[in-house]
């Protein structure tokens, strides 16, 4: 937003510009001070003028630009999604029929004197950034929680499978979860067999 004469941070401060020449879409806001926060992005004019201050989920885009044949000087762009000045929207619509009324931005340019630092202030707006992540976002790779999912114990019905020891013979195994014996083979012998066996012998 734009105020006139609005306090500069004092706290949380990651970086700091001097004389850096603020553009707002095509106008030229004059020279002041660029201070890069935990809390917001802010330029002011030392003379108490008009000043800038953005919060960082409203930045959409913010980049070091040295491309001389879009703008006659390296800075730093900036561009958040509420208008500023609205009436230069509305002149833009009036020359782009295609345009889209709902998207609405702000392309912002801090250009610095000295142009040696704008990697700097690029990484410590970033580092701000991180700061404050977009709700939206957030919100999107939450993953939905199962509402028919139970928590609790749960235990399995019917008799356990039959268990073989390695080192032992499988005539001397532990009886199956049906109280029947099991043979060398693994057939269930019935009390016939049984009783058929005892004979033979």
């Amino acid at each position: 937003m734009l105020l006139p004469n609005l306090p500069v941070p004092t706290e949380g401060l990651h970086h700091v510009e001097q004389n850096t020449e603020c553009f707002i879409n095509n106008r030229e806001m004059g020279s002041g001070v660029l201070y890069v926060s935990a809390e917001r992005l802010c330029w002011a004019k030392p003379d108490g003028g008009l000043s800038l201050s953005l919060e960082y989920p409203h930045i959409a885009i913010h980049a070091v630009c040295r491309d001389l044949s879009r703008f006659p000087r390296p800075h730093i762009y900036v561009m958040v999604d509420t208008e500023l000045f609205p009436e230069d929207a509305e002149e833009s619509d009036d020359s782009d029929e295609n345009a889209d009324p709902e998207a609405r931005c702000t392309s912002i340019r801090f250009v610095p004197t000295n142009a040696g630092n704008l990697d700097t202030m690029y990484q410590s707006i970033g580092n701000c950034q991180i700061l404050h992540p977009d709700p939206q976002q957030e919100s999107d790779n939450e993953f939905p929680e199962d509402e028919d999912e139970e928590e609790g114990e749960y235990s399995l019905g019917g008799p356990l499978p039959p268990v073989r020891y390695e080192n032992e013979p499988y005539e001397e195994q532990m009886e199956n979860g049906l109280g029947d014996a099991v043979g060398s083979n693994g057939h269930v012998a019935d009390n016939s067999e049984e009783e058929a066996m005892d004979e033979d012998c």
